[in-house]
């Protein structure tokens, strides 16, 4: 046999290899819910459990839950759990001075058979349940609670409707946005999104709690991710060879892979560039470095809105105690601030 035979038979083989695989794996999820085929264009969206879970192309998962607690605890929480955690929290100005504030935990999870991934969130959940305070949401409350980030009240959604009429799924969470390289446009609304380029090497100051003193709707996302200790030995050899020397491993601090972004929205240029200062001089005091995530304004904010059903991320090596001690500081109280009309 040639070579040029062999790669072909080769090729042939694996395409039915793959082939086979996947239907294994349709087999095995079998009792998902395969979602409209214009979801899974637009968005990678393949099928769900109405019980709450999402499943994405390459394997992606995504489960919300409520905060009813306070997410003080969510970096403790990050290091036990198998899952990704994102923490996604809303301020919007209210009449007065005063201002409504709700926050969610989305875990993420990755695998081809949902029977595993379910496994991991119920063991994930029962962390976050005692060092947090959740309350686990079906797909339709998920998406409920999508389609309010933006204008806050209510708007119905049923995933039998959903499916029966083969709707896509990001033109019912996604507005109509047009996307400058700094900044975006959105149904007469200026925003801007930022990311934390860098942190702290010790927490200081207020930050995220002066976000509720700008007078305008502000989205903050966190995506924290414990680190395994095969990636924190390569994390300290490659300190090792920058600095050319031996590190005592006990000396160097326990970390996590953190993703900041911060989104807010105002009624006009000016005042959008006016809160970018203020928010730029909030975060400069503390030892933040933040930046508009240039070319990816609305990945950014969608990803932001959607609790993580669209995945943007720019993770970064933190210090445990850092972040420890800034969710201690802005999120000591108590996240459950929904009241008894927005329930979803």
């Amino acid at each position: 046999m040639t070579k040029k035979k062999e790669r072909v038979e080769r090729s042939r083989e694996e395409r039915k290899a793959e082939k086979e695989r996947k239907r294994l794996i349709k087999e095995a999820n079998r009792m998902l819910i395969s979602a409209p085929k214009k979801s899974a264009n637009s968005m990678g969206f393949l099928s769900f459990d109405p019980s709450g879970a999402f499943c994405f192309d390459g394997g992606r998962w995504v489960k919300v839950f409520e905060v009813t607690g306070s997410i003080k605890g969510a970096v403790k929480a990050a290091l036990k759990v198998k899952s990704r955690i994102r923490i996604t929290e809303r301020i919007a100005p209210a009449k007065g001075e005063s201002h409504t504030a709700r926050a969610f935990v989305s875990l993420i999870a990755e695998g081809d058979i949902y029977e595993p991934v379910r496994e991991q969130f119920e063991a994930d959940e029962v962390i976050l349940q005692e060092m947090i305070g959740v309350r686990s949401l079906t797909v339709d409350e998920a998406i409920k609670v999508i389609l309010m980030q933006l204008g806050g009240e209510k708007r119905s959604f049923s995933y039998a409707s959903f499916v029966r009429a083969k709707r896509d799924l990001l033109k019912e969470i996604s507005p109509e946005i047009v996307e400058e390289r700094d900044h975006f446009q959105i149904e007469g609304s200026f925003g801007m999104s930022m990311f934390f380029m860098e942190y702290p090497d010790e927490a200081s100051g207020d930050t995220l709690s002066l976000l509720k003193e700008l007078g305008c709707p502000v989205f903050v996302t966190f995506d924290l991710v414990g680190i395994s200790d095969l990636d924190k030995e390569d994390y300290v050899r490659t300190l090792e060879k920058r600095y050319s020397r031996t590190l005592n491993r006990d000396s160097v601090q326990e970390f996590l892979n953190v993703s900041g972004q911060l989104t807010f929205l105002c009624d006009s240029k000016d005042a959008m560039e006016i809160i970018k200062k203020t928010v730029d001089t909030i975060f400069a005091r503390a030892g933040f470095l933040i930046s508009p995530v240039f070319g990816g304004q609305k990945d950014s904010f969608l990803s932001q809105i959607s609790l993580g059903l669209l995945d943007y991320k720019n993770l970064r090596n933190v210090g445990v105690e850092t972040m420890n001690e800034i969710f201690r500081r802005e999120y000591g109280g108590n996240q459950n601030e929904v009241r008894a009309d927005e329930d979803v």
